[in-house]
């Protein structure tokens, strides 16, 4: 097995899947790396290449990671914003229905 091959694999996969907000397939290359690396790990030492391929791959691991952090704030802001609108939403669909009520 490749192991440079695969662990730029990887990096490239996590990038992508982070740059296109495809939560999915990043859960998936995520989990893939942890197993992938038990197994390239078995397969003896490192070489230079493949540690700078490997410090490549966790540099994308953490960017990915504060990726996924800040979305989560965004998200979390989103719906802060929308719960306190929430009031005046209901209020305005029930002006709607009395509105009905009176042509009815």
């Amino acid at each position: 097995m490749d192991r440079l091959f695969v662990l730029h694999n990887l990096t490239a996969c996590m990038r992508e899947a982070a740059a296109d907000r495809n939560w999915e397939a990043l859960m998936r290359v995520n989990n893939l790396v942890g197993g992938m690396l038990t197994e390239l790990s078995s397969h003896g030492a490192w070489s230079a290449s493949e540690k700078a391929a490997l410090d490549e791959l966790r540099a994308a691991h953490l960017e990915a990671s504060a990726y996924c952090s800040s979305e989560l704030t965004a998200l979390g802001e989103r719906l802060a914003e929308m719960r306190a609108r929430q009031s005046g939403w209901r209020a305005y669909a029930g002006s709607g229905e009395l509105a009905e009520e009176k042509q009815a």
